[in-house]
């Protein structure tokens, strides 16, 4: 597995990938027909190659097998210490330790660029990542009750952070 920072050239693979990866979970803030064209992934990998930020691909054999993003909030001097992660593993590669690798990738960035914390938002259901997320340290520090509406159904946010 080879882990890079993406460029604009990546964009429309990389849209393809979050479309194939929503389409195989809930998991996602967003839907099949919400995912990012490549024109939004341009723009994504363009800003998060900015201050604070980073985007990180894991590839398999050429292919996406998953996406981690980090957002400083560099443009707020009393909020600029936090990032907030968002992450994306393809469902063939669940399991293989890739969600593990990139976490690790980005808290290593986020200490060489002088981050304090990271926070990230799981479904409460998802044990699997919210298992990974505590063998790393992460802790919980709340719940946001009914924040998420798949197909009629409510879910609850866990609202997770790890000092770093």
């Amino acid at each position: 597995m080879n882990i890079i920072i993406p460029v604009v050239e990546d964009a429309k693979r990389f849209s393809d990938f979050l479309k194939k990866t929503a389409g195989e979970t809930i998991y996602l803030s967003f839907d099949v027909e919400e995912a990012p064209d490549s024109e939004a992934c341009e723009s994504m990998i363009r800003i998060l190659s900015l201050g604070k930020n980073i985007i990180y691909l894991a590839e398999i054999g050429g292919s996406i097998a998953g996406s981690i993003t980090l957002r400083g909030r560099d443009n707020r001097k009393r909020l600029s210490h936090v990032g907030e992660i968002g992450i994306v593993v393809a469902r063939d590669y669940w399991g293989q330790g890739i969600g593990k690798q990139l976490l690790n990738k980005v808290i290593d960035h986020a200490k060489s660029v002088g981050m304090e914390k990271l926070s990230l938002k799981v479904l409460d259901d998802n044990e699997r990542a919210v298992a990974l997320y505590e063998k790393l340290g992460f802790i919980r520090e709340g719940l946001l009750i009914d924040e998420v509406k798949i197909e009629g159904v409510n879910y609850n946010y866990i609202v997770m952070g790890l000092f770093i």
